[in-house]
């Protein structure tokens, strides 16, 4: 309930095309996701859907965006 409440501000807030949703949460499966689509539904009214899907690169995302981060040359 809490996933689709948070998807639900961040349509509402960002007008995204599509929310990805990535780390652990992610590999909790279609359960939760399926759960945050329909709660994200019932709060906000969209003319286009938005779909919320899993990211690909699962709980490893974070530690992969601080590795090509902390590799970018400081300015």
């Amino acid at each position: 309930r809490y996933l689709g409440l948070g998807v639900a501000n961040a349509i509402v807030a960002l007008a995204p095309d599509l929310v990805v949703v990535g780390g652990g949460v992610a590999q909790a499966g279609e359960a939760l996701l399926g759960e945050a689509r329909a709660e994200a539904a019932r709060r906000v009214k969209v003319s286009v859907p938005v779909d919320v899907v899993p990211g690909e690169l699962g709980v490893l995302a974070g530690a992969i965006g601080a590795a090509l981060r902390g590799a970018e040359p400081r300015q």
